[in-house]
C-alpha cells in the first residue's frame, strides 16, 4: 500500500449546551430550499441552487452478475453513514440519473432510519465519473456533532447548522479523508498523496483560514478517534515504523506509544474505537489479500500505555470499522463480511446478516452504522438473475436491539 502524506485539519466550533455549536463559516455555496418532508430513498434529486467503513465498498461479489449501468438507467448509493443516537442520523447518497451527471447529497433521519428526509444536492460528479462509488468521489464521508450540525467531505468540506436545510461550502477547504470530533470542535484528515512539499500538520479552521497548532504528532496519519480533550492517532514515520500518538489536552501535546503489534501499521489507520468510560479498543490486521486478512483485537484501559490481547478474530473478510456501543457492547462491519456483535466486550461474536452481506450473500455492506442497540445496514438487494443489469434496489437493514430482529426497508432507484 502506498503511504499517504495527511494533513489534519481542526474545525473549531462555538462551543452550546450540547458541546457543538453550528461552527458556520461564511457562505459560498448554500442551498436556496429546504429538503423534502421524510420519503422513500429515491433517485432524481433536484440540484442545489448555483453558488461528501472506511472507502465505499464494491458492487455484489457475484462474477456473473453485471454492475448497474448509470448512463441509461438511474442508480442511488448510500457511501456514508452515521447515527448519532436511536433517532438521528444521516446518510451521504450518490444520485445518479437515466440521463445526465450523478450528484451528492446528505440524507437525515429524526426516527432512527424508519424514513429519510432528502437533502439538496452539494455537487455534481464529474464528466469522467462511472457512476459506481469510489475513492474519487467528490463526496465520500460525513460526520454528525449534533441532529442539525453536520459536515460532509470529500473533494472540499460542507457544513450545515439546521439539519440539511441549508449548506455552506467552506471556502479555502483542502481535500478531506476523514473527520472525527471532540472538545467542541471537529478535526479533518487531508490527504496529500500526490501534493509537493505536503507535511503533516493538525490545523484550526478559524474564519476561514487554517493556523497550525503548535505541537504535531509527526509523520503520516492514518486513523484517529477522539474523546473529550482524548485524541488517539495512528502515524507513520519515514522509516515505515507506526505508532500511536497521544493527546491528553486537545492536541496541544503528543505523547508517542507503542501499538500492540508491529503489522498493526501495515495499512494506514487499524479501526480502533473508544468507550464511554475511556477503554481504547484497536483491530490490529495484516494486509488483505484474496478476501482474507488475519485480525486481532485489543484493549487498552490506560491510555495506551500497555495493550491486552482480548480474541484472535476470523480470517475472512476485512476489518473496516469497530464501534463501541457501551462498555461491553461492540459493533464490527467489513468488506466481503457479514455485521458482528459482541456483548462481552470483544470476547466472542455473533454473526449478523450473514444472508444478506459478505461473501455467502454477494453484495457487500456500502455503507455502516451503530448507535447503541441501534444500527443501520445498506446494501444491494440480490438481483432476481444473473444478468441483472439494474436498477437495482439498495436494502437497508435496521435493527433496534443489537441484532435480535431486524427490519428491511427497500430505497428503490
Amino acid at each position: 500500500m502506498r503511504a499517504r502524506c495527511v494533513l489534519v485539519v481542526v474545525a473549531a466550533l462555538a462551543a452550546t449546551s450540547c458541546a457543538a455549536g453550528s461552527g458556520a463559516a461564511s457562505s459560498t455555496l448554500r442551498s436556496s430550499l429546504a429538503p423534502s418532508s421524510p420519503q422513500p430513498l429515491v433517485s432524481g434529486s433536484a440540484p442545489a441552487s448555483a453558488g461528501s467503513t472506511t472507502g465505499s465498498k464494491d458492487l455484489p461479489s457475484l462474477a456473473a452478475v453485471s454492475p448497474p449501468v448509470a448512463a441509461s438507467k438511474p442508480q442511488v448509493y448510500v457511501t456514508d453513514a452515521q447515527l448519532l443516537n436511536a433517532n438521528d442520523g444521516a446518510i451521504v447518497v450518490k444520485d445518479c440519473p437515466a440521463q445526465g451527471s450523478c450528484a451528492f447529497r446528505v440524507d437525515v433521519t429524526a426516527d432512527g432510519g424508519a424514513t429519510w428526509r432528502h437533502g439538496r444536492d452539494l455537487v455534481a460528479a464529474g464528466s469522467a465519473d462511472g457512476g459506481s462509488p469510489s475513492g474519487a468521489d467528490q463526496v465520500t464521508g460525513l460526520m454528525m456533532i449534533s441532529a442539525t450540525d453536520v459536515y460532509a467531505y470529500g473533494d472540499s468540506v460542507w457544513h450545515t447548522s439546521d439539519a440539511g436545510t441549508t449548506w455552506t461550502k467552506l471556502p479555502g477547504a483542502p481535500p478531506v479523508d476523514e473527520m472525527a470530533s471532540g472538545d467542541g470542535d471537529a478535526w479533518g484528515m487531508v490527504g496529500c498523496i500526490d501534493l509537493p512539499s505536503c507535511t503533516s500538520s493538525i490545523d484550526v479552521l478559524a474564519t476561514g483560514h487554517f493556523t497550525p497548532l503548535p505541537h504535531q504528532p509527526g509523520g503520516f496519519v492514518g486513523e484517529i478517534v477522539r474523546q473529550g480533550t482524548d485524541a488517539y492517532a495512528v502515524i507513520r514515520g519515514a522509516d515505515g515504523i507506526g505508532e500511536l500518538a497521544v493527546s491528553d489536552d486537545s492536541g496541544t501535546s503528543w505523547q508517542p506509544r507503542a501499538l500492540p503489534q508491529q503489522n498493526c501499521s501495515e495499512s494506514l489507520g487499524p479501526p480502533m474505537t473508544i468507550t464511554t468510560t475511556g477503554d481504547l479498543y484497536l483491530l490490529c490486521a495484516n494486509e488483505p489479500s484474496a478476501g482474507e486478512e488475519q485480525k486481532d483485537l485489543y484493549l487498552s484501559d490506560n491510555a495506551a500505555f500497555s495493550w491486552r490481547h482480548v480474541a484472535a478474530l476470523e480470517s475472512y473478510g476485512y476489518a473496516d470499522a469497530i464501534i463501541a456501543a457501551t462498555h461491553d457492547m461492540l459493533w464490527r462491519d467489513g468488506g466481503r463480511a457479514p455485521i458482528y456483535t459482541s456483548t462481552d466486550a470483544g470476547k466472542t461474536w455473533d454473526t449478523q446478516l450473514a444472508d444478506k452481506v459478505g461473501d455467502a450473500a454477494g453484495p457487500e455492506t456500502q455503507a455502516f452504522a451503530a448507535a447503541g442497540t441501534n444500527a443501520l445496514v445498506f446494501a444491494f438487494a440480490l438481483p432476481p438473475n444473473a444478468t441483472f443489469t439494474g436498477p437495482w434496489t439498495v436494502n437497508e437493514y435496521r435493527t433496534t436491539d443489537a441484532g435480535n430482529d431486524w427490519q428491511t426497508v427497500s430505497l428503490q432507484p
